[in-house]
């Protein structure tokens, strides 16, 4: 398999020091929503975002959009 150096290069890389804080809120604030009843249709579409953003930063999705392309 061939290897795009450019690729790799731009590729976001984990982060060494992850903030959990805003994922961490966001999945119990969806649990509890669950509890009550109340179900947004895009709640895991935005945990989704969110645990890319903890994991490689806020310029992960610049990325992803860009080679979605």
């Amino acid at each position: 398999m061939k290897v795009n150096i450019e690729y790799e290069i731009e590729k976001p890389q984990q982060l060494i020091e992850m903030n959990f804080g805003n994922l961490i809120a966001m999945c119990q604030s969806h649990l509890n929503d669950i509890e009550q009843g109340d179900l947004d249709g895009d709640t895991v579409h935005y945990i989704y975002e969110q645990a890319m953003m903890t994991v490689f930063g806020q310029k992960v999705f610049d990325f992803i959009i860009e080679r979605l392309r």
